[in-house]
């Protein structure tokens, strides 16, 4: 369920949002009665690119593997 707040007829502070958040509530933000933003609670248990350093790609990455990796050489 999702809680729908029109900006311009309800003032709303950030603290009110986040305690709407942290219930586990999607927040809806319209504006003129037309949807302007979604907030949603993140899960801590799911990954977002960007969002832990921990992950790393190596620089060569996306370069090509060597044949002998495709005939099973070596």
């Amino acid at each position: 369920m999702a809680e729908i707040i029109d900006i311009g007829k309800t003032e709303v502070s950030l603290e009110e949002l986040l305690s709407i958040i942290r219930q586990g509530e999607q927040v809806i933000l319209l504006e003129d009665n037309r949807p302007l933003a979604r907030i949603v609670p993140l899960d801590p248990n799911k990954r977002i690119a960007g969002l832990h350093p921990r992950i790393w790609t190596r620089d060569d990455f996306d370069d090509p593997l060597p044949d002998e990796f495709w005939f099973g050489e070596g």
